[in-house]
């Protein structure tokens, strides 16, 4: 059911995650070349896998306001927004992406273009296309911050 807006916004995802977007590396080769041993290390109060763990969290929150999900609350700076994931390794985290990734793909492709003009379900003041991008923001600003992390983490080993 894509149209031209929704084949654009899940072509960006695309191209963020797997692809080689104009700023650099996409998600995946970013985060398949950080070692192991990177992921749970904080620096500050972040580390790589908490950072991993917040996205997942923004994307569910995604996929389940396409799906028109009252029931599913996400507050800015909450435990929810911020999930533990010390006890998951980098394979595990990747692969939550990878479904993720899959999922969202999935909602974009079966979502119509007037639905995109929706207000978000719930008590939200925005659209479904302001959701949709502002994830794909979020996701690009996050993982420019995994970027540094790393480059930090990799100059203190």
């Amino acid at each position: 059911m894509m149209s031209g807006n929704t084949d654009w916004l899940a072509n960006q995802f695309e191209t963020m995650f797997a692809a080689k977007p104009w700023y650099g590396k996409g998600m995946l080769e970013s985060l398949e070349a950080i070692p192991e041993e990177r992921w749970q290390r904080a620096v500050g109060h972040q580390s790589i896998a908490r950072l991993v763990g917040h996205m997942l969290m923004w994307r569910r929150f995604l996929i389940e306001k396409l799906r028109n999900n009252d029931d599913f609350v996400l507050q800015y700076f909450s435990p929810e927004e911020w999930p533990e994931v010390s006890h998951l390794s980098a394979g595990e985290l990747l692969q939550e992406l990878k479904a993720s990734q899959a999922e969202l793909l999935e909602e974009l492709e079966r979502v119509s273009e007037l639905a995109l003009e929706e207000k978000v379900p719930s008590k939200y003041d925005y659209t479904k296309r302001t959701l949709v991008n502002g994830v794909l923001q979020h996701d690009i600003y996050h993982l420019g911050q995994i970027n540094l992390l790393n480059a930090q983490i990799g100059k203190g080993k």
